[in-house]
């Protein structure tokens, strides 16, 4: 969890940064930024299928680590010990993130 929480902390922080994920804000912000002519070419439109496929890929990728790392032959104890990665995850998100 300390890796997420850098890698979190060292993506968030300035304009550049914050504008990258800007479609998650309110909007009435959004408008806001759109209409700034300062961000206007800071700005990025990112199709909503591609970004939940890119979520999708990566959180695949740290599930499929973690459930080799925790591996074991009973199918219901594999499912709960990722089920309860990825809540921790989700917690993580926000408690930290948001």
């Amino acid at each position: 969890m300390s890796v997420l929480f850098i890698l979190c902390f060292l993506g968030t922080g300035t304009d550049d940064k914050n504008l990258k994920s800007f479609s998650s804000y309110p909007d009435e912000v959004q408008t806001l930024i759109r209409n700034n002519e300062d961000y206007q070419a800071k700005v990025k439109t990112t199709n909503k299928c591609v970004a939940f496929l890119l979520n999708f890929l990566i959180f695949l990728v740290i599930l499929f680590i973690f459930g080799i790392a925790i591996r074991k032959p009973n199918f219901l104890h594999n499912f709960i010990c990722l089920s309860i990665i990825g809540q921790g995850l989700n917690l993580f998100d926000l408690l930290v993130i948001d």
